[in-house]
């Protein structure tokens, strides 16, 4: 028997006779020769026989024929590159947009047979998915790459196998044969498309909206990505968007949420947006942009007092201060800036009359405190103009300066009055309660109140409204020891100004304390002339009714 590789012979063998015992030949003759053929290949084989006399067989088995095959197994194996190290399938992860490919080698001296190598994808949900995969080497003793890639609709975790043969015939062994997990298709978190920007502050916004799902609108996601920006929020400029941070977890589908968006800065419009993941991770598309304006900060003055009724102001140590008040707006800044307002207070810049300047006030203490006027030295000829301050409260928040309106705060005209006794250094230095007015005095019949007071206003001209009446009734009284004959005031209660003016020798005069007037002399007696008798007429009465 001859044996060829090819056209190349292999080897001529000698067979042997299965049953040597027998001798009938005309019968015929089994002989047989085994052996292994150790090189992978296509053989060919022939048979040679010859009778003792050397006369040569005939019939079919001298003719060569083509046979026998011999071939390794083929094998399906991982490419062990980047994605496929382990597996057949690349990425592990993804979504219903997601490309998967799958990748094997298939290592054999024969190519694959048609439509082979084969992918089986299977779905939990019973999804099957069979197609050839795709090469081109065609070295495929050192192995070729074959690779499928498909979108994957589904949800769940996919599960996937690899078959093949040659083409002749052998199956393909290797791991990827066996059912192998994944890859995983997840969907998306839902797309927010309910964000409103609400509570705009100085420097801060709440965002409300209401939480999406995990997958779609099913289940909870994992994290939220929230970012603001000054001009409106694309996909595009989505990463130049400032990223909040401590944002809350997402809740369960349909609840609603908020975040109060901080560090803003005052009276500036802003763009909102946010983005959720799930633990893939998958991001959601873009939600609807929210837009918030934050507040600008605002600081009023609410209160100066004085001037308030009763209350003084003048330069004396135990009167001269002002009770401020202020406001800042939003309430939202109060806890954190009512104690940092500053306070300013200068002369009346309206007023060419100075007032001096005082001593810039301290930062506030729950915006209201006490104000400080500096002392005014002693005037001897008198001020003659009410005390005039211009008062300013201001705030610094997020290193931005907010300043009031500024309010202006006046002595009123009794403080005005009762200012000239302490410029002018006298005596004594009367009360408010001391002074009355043309409503507030009791007339004690004849005497009004404009017939006593003489009080001249420097910074008018006119008279004061004001004055200190304590002879109104000792008027009346001697009016009627007299026998009511009418009484004229030519001069009664001096502001100490105009007593200055009226009288500079006597400038502690009791027309200033409003116990002294002077009466016009008149015909007491009735006998036509205005004479000494009629003074002494009238100075007795005085005096029997306790005048000096």
């Amino acid at each position: 028997m001859a044996i060829f590789a090819g056209d190349v012979l292999f080897g001529s063998f000698t067979m042997a006779l299965v049953d040597p015992s027998a001798n009938n030949y005309k019968k015929g003759k089994l002989y047989t020769y085994s052996l292994k053929l150790s090189q992978a290949g296509s053989y060919s084989y022939q048979f040679v026989a010859c009778d003792v006399k050397g006369v040569p067989a005939i019939g079919e088995p001298i003719k060569k024929r083509i046979g026998p095959i011999v071939s390794t197994i083929p094998v399906l194996s991982w490419l062990g590159t980047a994605g496929y190290e382990s597996d057949g399938v690349s990425p592990d992860d993804g979504t219903k947009d997601t490309v998967f490919t799958f990748k094997v080698k298939y290592t054999n001296m024969f190519p694959p047979a048609a439509n082979l190598p084969r992918v089986i994808i299977t779905s939990t949900g019973g999804e099957v998915i069979e197609a050839k995969m795709s090469g081109t080497g065609t070295d495929y003793a050192k192995g070729v790459e074959f690779n499928y890639a498909t979108k994957l609709s589904g949800k769940g975790i996919y599960s996937y196998s690899s078959r093949s043969e040659n083409t002749i015939g052998m199956m393909a062994t290797g791991t990827p044969v066996q059912i192998m997990s994944g890859p995983r298709v997840k969907m998306p978190p839902g797309t927010i498309t309910t964000l409103v920007a609400t509570n705009p502050a100085t420097s801060s916004v709440k965002l409300t909206w209401t939480a999406p799902g995990d997958d779609g609108s099913i289940g909870t996601a994992t994290q939220y990505d929230i970012r603001y920006a000054t001009v409106t929020i694309t996909d595009a400029n989505w990463n130049n968007a400032v990223r909040c941070v401590n944002t809350p977890a997402p809740g369960i589908t349909g609840i609603g949420q908020s975040f109060v968006v901080t560090g803003l800065q005052p009276y500036t419009r802003y763009y909102f947006a946010m983005k959720t993941r799930d633990e893939v991770p998958n991001w959601s598309g873009l939600s609807n942009v929210a837009v918030g304006m934050t507040i600008l900060p605002v600081i009023t003055i609410t209160q100066v007092i004085p001037p308030n009724g009763s209350v003084s102001f003048t330069t004396l140590p135990s009167e001269n201060r002002i009770r401020c008040t202020a406001d800042i707006k939003p309430d939202s800044l109060d806890a954190g800036y009512n104690n940092q307002i500053e306070w300013e207070i200068d002369d009346d810049p309206r007023d060419s009359n100075p007032s001096g300047n005082p001593n810039d006030i301290q930062r506030g203490n729950d915006v209201q405190l006490q104000i400080t006027m500096p002392p005014v030295p002693a005037d001897t000829d008198g001020r003659g103009f009410p005390l005039s301050y211009r008062i300013v409260a201001s705030v610094v928040i997020n290193n931005a300066t907010y300043t009031s309106v500024a309010t202006y705060t006046t002595q009123d005209e009794m403080d005005q009055i009762r200012q000239e006794y302490i410029d002018m250094n006298k005596t004594t230095k009367p009360a408010r309660t001391a002074f009355v007015n043309a409503q507030t005095y009791v007339n004690p019949g004849h005497f009004v109140f404009n017939a006593i007071n003489w009080s001249v206003n420097p910074a008018t001209g006119s008279r004061y409204n004001w004055a200190i009446f304590t002879i109104g009734q000792h008027l009346e009284n001697i009016r009627a020891a007299i026998g009511n004959q009418i009484m004229s005031v030519n001069s009664g209660y001096r502001s100490p100004i105009r007593q200055l003016q009226v009288n500079p020798t006597a400038p502690e005069s009791r027309h200033i304390y409003g116990d002294a007037v002077d009466i016009g002399l008149r015909d007491w007696d009735g006998n036509g002339n205005t004479d000494e008798l009629d003074y002494w007429i009238m100075r007795r009465a005085a005096e029997a009714k306790g005048a000096t």
